[in-house]
């Protein structure tokens, strides 16, 4: 493999703070200072909330895992990628929020998207359990809006990339993982299959982009998903569409020219 890949540029003023922090490991750092307090208004039930967001340019990349989560060394931006509303419970992550259309609007307020999780949750900083239950909440609304499959299958990807960096988390801490917890790898597993499994279908009954995902990158998702759903010859067929593709990124090139090799190897 080529080595950490970066999950977007990196300047020098960032390339020096990440500096500090690996050089000192036990370096402390605020968290609360890198987040800022973000208006919204839910398109369901009109209600005006605020949420916290990552500050532009404070979450300092770390390289991407070969499924393309990217990864960070001060903090956990997925943390703060969904926004549920304290009053109805709709939630949806924050790059889609305000798009619902009007069937999906009738969906969610007949069957009340309610029992808003988010209500007796604190404000402020979230834990990866209290993000976790954000996560639930949004899953929950695909299905009761009748969302697409593509839609269905972001919104399980990023679940799982979640459930990951909890699990990463308690590991750089020395803390325990079982098969029973939360974030354990069999629960990650289990969507890691659900999002394939719509992204399947996705690619049988929608264009492109599904759910914003251009081809090419979805193709590549695809080929990480079938490789580590062990469907190596999948796997195989997807990563040499993505090599085909002409609107590839030198990033993704990279990525899908050593998951080929990998998969060469195998055979």
């Amino acid at each position: 493999m080529r080595g950490k890949l970066p999950g977007s540029p990196i300047t020098d003023n960032m390339l020096e703070a990440r500096n500090v922090i690996l050089d000192n490991p036990l370096k402390m750092y605020n968290e609360a200072e890198l987040l800022y307090d973000r208006k919204y208004t839910c398109p369901v039930c009109g209600k005006e909330f605020a949420s916290k967001a990552v500050r532009t340019g404070k979450a300092l990349p770390d390289g991407m895992d070969f499924d393309l989560r990217q990864r960070f060394v001060n903090l956990d931006p997925i943390k703060y990628y969904v926004l549920e509303c304290p009053k109805c419970g709709y939630a949806d992550m924050e790059s889609t929020f305000e798009k619902v259309n009007r069937f999906e609007l009738e969906e969610l307020r007949k069957n009340k998207a309610v029992k808003s999780l988010a209500a007796n949750l604190p404000y402020g900083i979230r834990d990866h359990a209290e993000a976790l239950m954000h996560y639930k909440s949004a899953m929950r609304c695909d299905l009761v809006r009748k969302a697409k499959y593509g839609k269905r299958g972001y919104t399980a990807l990023h679940t799982a990339w979640l459930l990951r960096s909890w699990r990463v988390a308690l590991h750089n801490a020395g803390e325990p993982v079982s098969d029973g917890d939360p974030m354990s790898e069999k629960e990650e597993f289990k969507l890691l299959k659900y999002a394939y499994t719509n992204f399947r279908e996705a690619e049988l009954k929608e264009s492109f982009p599904i759910n914003g995902v251009k081809e090419s990158t979805f193709d590549y998702i695809m080929a990480a998903l079938s490789y580590m759903l062990d469907k190596k010859e999948e796997s195989y067929k997807y990563v040499m569409r993505v090599l085909h593709n002409d609107d590839l990124t030198p990033v993704l090139r990279i990525k899908a020219e050593d998951l080929q090799n990998t998969l060469r190897k195998e055979r």
